[in-house]
């Protein structure tokens, strides 16, 4: 039976003033196979444990398909220059619900946003959140760039 291995990493402030959005790193190995690292980046995972069990049951087996290389039913691409993100969109009660994440930084899953959709303009994402997505794109490459060097925080 495999084991699991769970790391926390806290936000920092560095001397540059902006906040570090690394929230949680999870490891998980199952029946011996090592399943790729899961990245939360800001209050994705906060934001993902409050949702509905219909949403997190959605989006967490969208995750685990990810770790263990493969793509849910759920989850499409973006276009454009986000094209390397991935989308997992839910319906509930309350809602459209979406998770973006990407498995295009090295090994790791990036979760790098879970927000519920409150476009006026159809499908589109809004531009708000399509930056929020682009920003921690970056820090997800930072962060694998560090991690590559030695430095993991």
């Amino acid at each position: 039976m495999g084991s699991t291995i769970v790391q926390s990493v806290r936000s920092r402030k560095r001397s540059s003033g902006e906040s570090g959005d690394l929230a949680f790193m999870r490891v998980f190995a199952y029946n011996e196979v090592m399943a790729k690292r899961v990245v939360w980046l800001g209050s994705t995972l906060d934001d993902l444990s409050a949702a509905s069990e219909s949403v997190r049951k959605t989006m967490g087996g969208a995750i685990r398909a990810a770790q263990e290389g493969s793509k849910s039913d759920d989850a499409e691409p973006l276009k454009g220059n986000l094209r390397e993100v991935i989308e997992v969109r839910e319906y509930d009660d309350a809602g459209t619900w979406r998770l973006m994440y990407t498995v295009k930084i090295d090994d790791d899953v990036y979760v790098l946003d879970f927000f519920q959709k409150k476009s006026t303009k159809g499908i589109a994402t809004p531009q708000v959140d399509l930056d929020r997505i682009e920003a921690r794109l970056k820090q997800a490459r930072r962060i694998a760039a560090k991690a590559k060097k030695g430095n993991p925080k």
